[in-house]
């Protein structure tokens, strides 16, 4: 399983299309020739797990066989329409019956970055009022509204925010902005600086506080307990509305259907996407119905996306609900995930360089670093060859990170686990030896 750089496929490929890839597809390059279950397996024959899944996209693994008959029935009948079809039609209710009777109201889009572009600007026509806080470490997306609240190592040096945003620490529990250990005192110090925020640098005209129930992006960072609580009451007592992005959280992930359940802690608005069509482009936006009157989003083509809601996508979304629902996946992200996190735990927090192992569902993430004490992550340089030693032992994940990200799909299983954690823990031992004689 070498890096096949020399392979005509990749050289085809990059003479054309270089700055679109991820950096896994950059690293690795790997052509990938078809998938099942939880494996990938490339043009050479190689197979790999896949502890990626797409970031989170792959809810119910590759080539699923109820899936698959499910959106080539659709492919057969209608791809493209604006008008109402019957899977669309069960659709909707399907979704509005996994959801607090308050979010009734849906809009459908093609990605996660247009979905929270237009949860801001649903916020901001509804309060009349145009500014928004996000946090540090999120990520929206990389539009030019998105990329402004998102952590500014996605924007770049020399791109401006837009105007308006406001960026406040997010309560990490491993990564701490000041050294407070007690989780309730740290959450009231984040709120209060928040609040300060507010007061001494806003314009006092906040449209909206937008939060991930976990931060995907960042490493699967989990914040303190009551966050979500906290940021839904501030909004509230301020007339802000409360955006919640579960585009990588949602349709079971974290181990509930979707995490603000975990916390009781519902949104005005609820951004979601990726896992929601296991691979074929939807995401959307579920807000109230006060909230979605308001003119002149309202009013027709007020909220329209040219590929938003067409049959073949919705197709795959509903295919998606149903076996997760039919499959009980939201139930086995809990149980594989718990059993999971207590193995990663047994088994590799001896190795001096792991910091922190964190999770829920099946969203779980490691921190590597220098040293425990200063959490200064490890050097790029040998998580480069963490990864490629990942790919030697037929490993798909977030190994090119020190802030690993372990998304595996939702049918996952203990016996993947213990697969998984053999395989990571001799990429550990490998790393060990060359940070013993480095």
């Amino acid at each position: 399983m070498s890096n096949r750089q020399d392979d005509p496929f990749i050289q085809r490929e990059r003479t054309h299309l270089q700055y679109g890839l991820s950096s896994s597809a950059l690293l690795s390059n790997l052509a990938i020739e078809r998938g099942e279950g939880v494996w990938l397996y490339d043009i050479h024959g190689n197979r790999y797990m896949d502890l990626f899944a797409g970031a989170a996209i792959a809810s119910l693994g590759h080539a699923h066989p109820l899936f698959l008959h499910s959106v080539h029935e659709q492919l057969d009948d209608l791809i493209v329409s604006s008008y109402t079809s019957p899977i669309r039609s069960y659709y909707v209710a399907a979704l509005a019956d996994t959801l607090p009777k308050s979010l009734n109201q849906v809009s459908f889009f093609s990605t996660g970055s247009e979905a929270n572009e237009a949860a801001l600007l649903m916020a901001r026509t509804y309060t009349r009022k145009f500014e928004v806080i996000s946090f540090w470490g999120g990520y929206h997306g990389k539009t030019g509204g998105t990329i402004s609240l998102s952590d500014r190592k996605w924007g770049g040096s020399g791109i401006p925010p837009f105007p308006g945003i406001l960026r406040v620490p997010y309560p990490d529990t491993y990564r701490r902005v000041v050294p407070i250990q007690d989780d309730s005192r740290y959450l009231e110090w984040c709120i209060t600086f928040l609040k300060q925020t507010i007061e001494t640098s806003s314009s006092q005209s906040i449209a909206a506080i937008i939060v991930e129930s976990l931060q995907g992006t960042s490493g699967n960072v989990i914040p303190v307990s009551g966050f979500l609580q906290a940021i839904r009451k501030l909004c509230h007592d301020i007339g802000a509305i409360f955006i919640l992005d579960e585009v990588i959280t949602g349709f079971g992930r974290t181990g509930s259907m979707f995490s603000f359940e975990q916390e009781t802690a519902i949104p005005d608005i609820l951004v979601i996407g990726k896992g929601m069509g296991n691979g074929l482009p939807i995401s959307a936006i579920v807000t109230t119905e006060q909230i979605a009157s308001t003119p002149p989003l309202s009013l027709p083509s007020g909220m329209s996306s040219s590929f938003g809601g067409n049959p073949l996508s919705i197709a795959a979304a509903h295919a998606t609900l149903t076996i997760i629902k039919q499959e009980k996946l939201v139930e086995n992200a809990q149980i594989v995930g718990k059993y999971w996190l207590d193995l990663l735990h047994n088994e590799l927090s001896d190795f001096a360089f792991v910091g922190n192992i964190r999770g829920r569902g099946l969203m779980i993430g490691i921190e590597l670093v220098k040293d425990r004490v200063t959490k200064e992550p490890l050097e790029a340089a040998l998580i480069k060859q963490l990864f490629f030693k990942g790919l030697e032992h037929g490993l798909i994940a977030g190994l090119q990170s020190p802030h690993i990200r372990l998304n595996p799909p939702l049918i996952f299983t203990k016996e993947d686990a213990n697969w998984a954690t053999e395989k990571i823990k001799a990429c550990f031992n490998w790393l060990k030896e060359q940070i013993a004689v480095a």
